[in-house]
């Protein structure tokens, strides 16, 4: 782009919104592409008749072929969502614990002052 670049205040509304709308483009055309790249944008394309199947509505990343399955990665973030999954059974665990804890303390409680007022009944 050779064009001369003018400040903001010399320009007119309709070449301010025409530039406006050429940056939103850009970015958003910016964002596409890296969505392509990690695999989340789907590529849309006109299918044959009887070709549209679940595997052709998988987002892949761009030039991936069909066939071909993503090798599972393994690394430190599957690990530490294991380490998360633990935590969570973890407290669940904990939680049951303490739950029935409370209530055998509840029953206790209840037992032990059933026995006082059955005790404290004048003859």
């Amino acid at each position: 782009m050779n064009r001369y670049r003018r400040p903001a205040e010399e320009l007119s509304i309709e070449e301010l919104e025409a530039l406006l709308a050429r940056k939103k483009r850009e970015a958003r055309e910016a964002r596409l592409q890296r969505f392509r790249r990690s695999g989340r944008a789907l590529e849309l394309r006109a299918p044959a008749p009887g070709e549209v199947g679940l595997e052709d509505l998988r987002s892949r990343p761009e030039g991936a072929q069909a066939s071909e399955p993503e090798p599972r990665r393994r690394g430190p973030r599957d690990l530490f969502s294991r380490l998360l999954l633990g935590v969570e059974m973890a407290a669940v665990a904990g939680l049951a614990f303490v739950l029935v804890s409370g209530y055998e303390a509840l029953q206790t409680l209840n037992r032990e002052v059933a026995q006082v007022l059955a005790g404290a009944t004048p003859t």
